[in-house]
């Protein structure tokens, strides 16, 4: 849109201290302004930026914002590419627990090279017992077919996939 001199007008945003979903933006369109929850404005952009890649429709939790999903497990668990980000094990049954990784193609969005982290953690330990970290299939753990998580304290690794193999990246 063109002002009266003929210059072109832009959009921009500005952030009022965005520090919940609640929280207010305002948006500037040429001399016109409008607030608009963060919760809102992002839902109302989150299509496009999928659609130009920025984010995959993969993301957990919103992504956007960087919230993640917290589950708590004292079972095996197969882990949920979709809906799960970070997951406290359980020991205090004494038994060692295995969480499964998601199947790679689940994990990790080839054509945006963007891949899902996910991060397991020992949340309740329990003397003489481990989480063991397997995959999916034929990916590998940092070269290792599983990975086990052990120790008296609380031990956590982040897990990331490259399009092949898992890598631990933190823990």
């Amino acid at each position: 849109m063109s002002s009266q001199d003929g210059r072109k007008r832009e959009s921009q945003l500005v952030a009022e201290t965005v520090t919940k979903d609640t929280d207010f933006l305002r948006v500037l369109v040429n001399d016109s302004s409008r607030k608009i929850t963060q919760l809102n404005f992002v839902a109302s952009i989150q299509q496009t930026l999928i659609d130009i890649g920025f984010l995959t429709d993969s993301t957990v939790g919103g992504g956007l914002y960087g919230r993640l999903a917290v589950d708590q497990f004292d079972v095996d668990h197969l882990i949920n590419a979709n809906t799960e980000a970070v997951l406290l094990a359980d020991l205090t049954a004494g038994v060692d627990r295995t969480f499964t990784l998601p199947a790679m193609v689940d994990a990790y969005d080839v054509a945006n090279s963007v891949g899902q982290s996910f991060t397991v953690k020992i949340a309740i330990p329990n003397a003489g017992t481990k989480v063991i970290v397997a995959t999916t299939g034929s990916p590998l753990v940092d070269g290792e077919i599983t990975l086990d998580l052990t120790g008296p304290n609380l031990v956590a690794a982040t897990f990331v996939p490259d399009g092949t193999d898992w890598w631990v990246i933190g823990g």
